[in-house]
Formats: C-alpha cells, sequence, structure tokens
C-alpha cells in the first residue's frame, strides 16, 4: 500500500472562534459572534488602476504629478463626498492590491 505523503491541511479556524468565545465569556451577554462574516456582496473592485509601464516617466500636469507606479483611483460622483469611511475603504483597497501583487511591488 503506497503511504499518502500529501499533508492533511488543518483546520484552524474553529479552534480560534472557539478560543476567542471562551477568552470573552465572562462578557458573553454584551457581545454577538459571528464566523466568517461576508463583507461585500459583490466583488471588491477599484474604479481605476493605472500602472507606469517605466519608473523614470514623469506626467506633468495637475493629476498625473502626483502617480507613482501603481496608482489605484476611487471615483466619487460629484454627490458624493470623501469621508472616512470612503478614505478607509480606499486604503483597504490599496492593502488588498499589495497582498494580491507583491511580487514586483517596488
Amino acid at each position: 500500500m503506497a503511504e499518502n505523503n500529501s499533508k492533511k491541511k488543518i483546520q484552524w479556524h474553529p479552534g480560534f472562534y472557539g478560543g476567542i468565545e471562551l477568552e470573552l465569556r465572562e462578557n458573553k451577554d454584551n457581545h454577538e459572534f459571528f464566523t466568517e462574516w461576508e463583507l461585500s456582496k459583490k466583488p471588491v473592485r477599484v474604479d481605476m488602476l493605472i500602472i507606469k509601464k517605466s519608473g523614470e516617466t514623469h506626467i506633468m500636469n495637475k493629476i498625473g504629478h502626483i502617480f507613482r507606479k501603481h496608482n489605484l483611483i476611487e471615483y466619487k460622483s460629484p454627490d458624493d463626498e470623501l469621508s472616512i469611511e470612503v478614505f478607509y475603504k480606499t486604503v483597504g483597497y490599496a492593502g488588498l492590491y499589495i497582498e494580491q501583487n507583491s511580487r514586483g511591488w517596488y
């Protein structure tokens, strides 16, 4: 009989959930616990991504002069305002982008 050398995947999350609930048991009546909460109904998408092909290129206009190699743009309509929630959402998009594209980022 051949040995199965493939590693079994350990499910760490159930133990983590139980540990957190156990740690917070004295205050369990003051909290609600949810596992794997869906943060978005739709796929997370940024409105525009602009990547400079050459790091030495400089765009000399009102917007382009601040561009770096990777530029994520989230458009807000004229009726919207830039709130702290929108700011953090865009920072979150940047974090997801960095995580997905970490090779060659620098």
